[in-house]
């Protein structure tokens, strides 16, 4: 399963424009680093350093600069049942903690797969 795929598993939300409520340094796997780190890497742009509970370095003027390629936690914020945005926006429809949990898990095996890959 690819990253996508995952997450076209999490309902759609808009944002409140400028809203950086999700925008703390998130937990992320290494597998999700490394996709932002190429992503960076084809935009000329360089990786910011953050530390968890942290503002994200990547929250600019209000706005996620690295939205397209952003870790689990911050496209769970706000579409979990028990974690809701708290601008008032809703998703498509929330996921039940258990979606959620499974949503973790399916990353922890991709990124297990990834990290067994670099083994090699």
């Amino acid at each position: 399963m690819a990253l996508e795929d995952l997450w076209e598993e999490i309902p759609p939300m808009e944002c409140e424009e400028g809203c950086s409520e999700c925008c703390l340094w998130p937990s992320r796997t290494p597998l999700e680093e490394e996709r932002v780190r190429g992503w960076l890497r084809e935009r000329g742009r360089e990786e910011r350093a953050g530390k968890v509970g942290e503002g994200c370095p990547y929250a600019e003027g209000g706005r996620c600069s690295i939205w397209p390629v952003r870790f689990l936690p911050c496209r769970l914020f706000g579409v979990v049942e028990t974690v809701r945005c708290p601008k008032g926006r809703k998703p498509a429809r929330f996921l039940t903690e258990e979606e959620a949990l499974a949503l973790i898990l399916k990353l922890d095996e991709e990124n297990r797969r990834f990290l067994e890959g670099k083994r090699v």
